[in-house]
């Protein structure tokens, strides 16, 4: 019955009428976000053009080789129940690199992919 499970400023009301408290953190409690950062190895914050295009062509040839597989393959008249589930598989996987991509060309709007901008938006852009 979670679904049912009604949330009004920090109680949940059962549908049986009982009341309980919900956890609530007070915002003094949250840490800042300097102590957020020096929490972090200093290492994490260093750019690496070198690794971040690397990723960039590790998920190209991962998303080549997923359509490469498809293409020579993967059936696409008279299909199986066996072969839907081939194919479902296959879209998943490629979804999963496709994703990758996605979040690179992302990081890159914030800055994340390198130091420099211009490199930044080029590769985000691409």
């Amino acid at each position: 019955h979670f679904y049912s499970d009604l949330l009004i400023m920090g109680t949940v009301c059962k549908p049986n009428g009982q009341k309980l408290k919900i956890a609530t953190i007070k915002p003094d409690d949250l840490p800042t976000v300097a102590e957020l950062r020096n929490a972090i190895p200093k290492h994490c914050f260093e750019y690496s053009v070198l690794k971040s295009l690397s990723l960039v062509v590790r998920d190209g040839v991962i998303i080549s080789g997923l359509v490469y597989v498809m293409w020579n393959y993967l059936p696409f008249e008279n299909i199986t129940w066996m072969e839907t589930f081939i194919w479902n598989i296959f879209w998943f996987l490629l979804g999963t690199a496709l994703t990758g991509w996605w979040v690179i060309a992302h990081e890159c709007g914030h800055r994340g992919f390198s130091d420099n901008i211009y490199f930044c938006d080029s590769i985000g852009f691409i």
